[in-house]
């Protein structure tokens, strides 16, 4: 069973995410964010037809690239330091001190481990088939379509949040900013 609208919001969030790094090009943690999170999506889509016939283990790789986008958002700020030791681009330095965690991306992180639990499972109904221990894909072919309607729609939002509430956020952070931020 597939849902078309499934499809459709799959790739609304890239087309989401690149309008929200126009619109926040300007504030420069968001735009680290966001670049960050638009160079994964497009490897996954670039490798996506090559995946998607992986028949089983193309839960495993699924699970793997959440994992993936999880770099982003928990060590961004590392990554950011290390770059900047690096290269010495004074952008990496400003991001690095400037970085503070947004809802928005906990909401990611939520709906990312959702998804992993989601593959998780399916990855191993998928391995009880194959070895003939169950005789039907239920959760596979019924269940993972709606959760995945729900998952894209999240992710959507949240990308659309993270947007509108960029410009807020780093005014807070700039006018809010504690004598002890952390400095390379």
């Amino acid at each position: 069973m597939t849902i078309p609208l499934t499809d459709y919001l799959y790739h609304l969030s890239f087309i989401i995410m690149i309008a929200a790094l126009i619109r926040t090009w300007k504030y420069e943690c968001s735009r680290y964010f966001l670049l960050f999170m638009l160079v994964l999506e497009a490897i996954d889509e670039a490798i996506l037809h090559i995946t998607i016939t992986w028949t089983t283990h193309y839960y495993l790789y699924c699970i793997i690239f959440d994992l993936v986008f999880c770099i982003p958002i928990i060590y961004r700020k590392h990554i950011a330091q290390w770059v900047y030791n690096l290269t010495g681009w004074d952008f990496f330095r400003r991001v690095y001190n400037n970085h503070h965690l947004a809802l928005q991306e906990i909401g990611f992180l939520f709906i990312f481990f959702v998804d992993i639990v989601l593959n998780i499972i399916i990855y191993a109904e998928v391995w009880l088939y194959k070895w003939w221990i169950i005789d039907n894909l239920y959760l596979k072919d019924y269940f993972r379509p709606v959760v995945l309607l729900f998952i894209y729609f999240f992710t959507c939002c949240a990308l659309a949040t993270y947007t509108v509430k960029a410009k807020a956020r780093e005014e807070f952070y700039r006018t809010h900013k504690t004598p002890e931020s952390s400095t390379i």
